[in-house]
């Protein structure tokens, strides 16, 4: 089944219902439907079919004295350069919204601000005593809705975590935003209106925020995409394209099972654009409708014995003789059985002594904590000579604190091992070293 489904705004979704009809019609189901302001849409996909997801946003509200207040975020800074108290503004959030939401049953999931790039730890105390309030009236939240390309960096990912250790563990949700055409690859190009194109820094962003930051620290709930888009939501780029940009855009989503969904933006008025992408309705029904569900990862699974009930041991192979190998004739010895890329993140060089060691160790642990390692897949070591040799067409060294070493790396390389390419990180402590690494990772 897709994950792929639609985002609405006030304004025309001509053949939307045919489209809903179409998809329950050939037995699929449309993964979800946001709406912002207008709920019909949401209302009309669970009548359809119930087993889609549905998430709701509200921009405003009026206040007591017939005032518009926007929703999407609050300035939490006063003038003596305090915050205010996050409970405090949740409670006044939800006491004004809580009747809203109540009158729309059919909403699985709600977003509180929108895009609210700024104050970080503080929207985090915000979301958790959200739902503290919400919980007891059986809502379901969506924290963040971060604007593409954010989280900016990996401290500022690190913010965010303490709020999704509970947002997971509380069943709730996070949702970020990802589009095409928006800022550039490299100073004065730009990048490409599609989605396809702009990964990792926009498109696929999510994969990384989770990798490196993530799901090391537990921080991990289900995943929702509740913008995606094209033309950094100001362009409908016409059907095949946009079809062709989320087929590919899906068999991402596929590849990691934390995440639910994916609306694409939008269906409606929104501002003075060309976003709609109504007429791609019936195009996009059609391919919903042709993609399987791709078949799950197994995990194996214990035994059970028919008489207790315990697992059934699993009977221990006899080890098989491992024959000599057989040089390869013609490859010298050493030589790579293909080409590939490696990187050596090599070690500050540590004496062998139990100071020594212990520094080591830290810096180790330092590495391991940034991702890049499971992210890049990087080799890490101790040896200058083991990062330069071997017969690689591609071969890259980064050196952390290279002054450790008693002669210049960098005109070692260029002497014993020429071809490699060479750089340097400095880092005064191991805490430093992992924030380094992490926004190499992060992006």
């Amino acid at each position: 089944m897709s994950k792929i489904g639609v985002h609405s705004i006030i304004g025309p979704r001509t053949g939307y219902g045919e489209f809903l009809k179409k998809i329950k019609a050939a037995g699929a189901k449309l993964a979800i439907v946001k709406c912002v302001d207008d709920f019909g849409p949401a209302k009309e996909a669970k009548d359809i079919n119930p087993a889609t997801l549905t998430v709701g946003r509200l921009n405003t509200f009026r206040d007591a004295q017939g005032n518009t207040v926007d929703t999407q975020g609050f300035e939490p800074l006063l003038p003596n350069g305090t915050l205010r108290d996050a409970r405090e503004v949740a409670a006044w959030y939800y006491e004004r919204l809580r009747a809203k939401w109540l009158e729309h049953p059919f909403i699985d999931v709600w977003e509180t601000f929108n895009e609210f790039s700024g104050h970080w730890g503080w929207q985090g105390e915000f979301y958790v005593a959200m739902m503290d309030l919400a919980e007891p009236d059986g809502f379901k939240l969506a924290h963040y809705a971060c604007s593409t390309g954010n989280p900016p960096d990996a401290a500022t990912a690190r913010q965010m975590v303490p709020c999704l250790q509970e947002t997971k563990r509380r069943g709730h949700y996070l949702s970020l935003h990802e589009y095409g055409g928006v800022g550039n690859r490299s100073p004065g190009v730009s990048n490409p209106p599609t989605l396809r194109g702009t990964e990792p820094f926009h498109a696929l962003r999510y994969r990384a925020f989770y990798q490196t930051i993530l799901i090391p620290n537990n921080a991990d709930p289900k995943l929702i995409i509740s913008e995606c888009g094209q033309a950094g939501g100001f362009d409908f780029l016409g059907t095949q394209t946009l079809v062709s940009d989320m087929t590919w855009y899906d068999s991402e989503l596929f590849k990691d099972e934390f995440v639910v969904a994916a609306a694409i933006f939008t269906l409606g008025k929104w501002m003075d654009s060309n976003v709609n992408f109504q007429e791609a309705l019936p195009g996009l029904a059609d391919y919903i409708i042709s993609t399987p569900t791709p078949a799950p990862t197994s995990k194996p699974q214990s035994g059970t014995s028919p008489v207790f009930g315990a697992p059934t041991p699993t009977p221990t192979p006899t080890p098989t003789p491992t024959p000599t190998p057989t040089p390869t004739p013609g490859r010298a010895r050493g030589a790579p059985r293909a080409q590939y890329r490696r990187t050596y993140l090599l070690l500050p060089n540590e004496p062998a002594t139990p100071e020594g060691n212990k520094r080591l160790d830290a810096w180790t642990q330092a590495v391991v904590a940034s991702g890049v390692l499971t992210r890049f897949r990087w080799t890490l070591g101790t040896s200058a000579d083991d990062a330069g040799i071997g017969d690689l067409e591609r071969r890259a060294v980064i050196a952390i604190n290279p002054e450790t070493w008693p002669s210049s790396l960098s005109q070692f390389y260029a002497r014993e091992y020429p071809g490699v390419t060479y750089e340097a990180i400095q880092a005064a402590t191991p805490s430093e070293l992992t924030a380094k690494l992490a926004n190499m990772s992060f992006g």
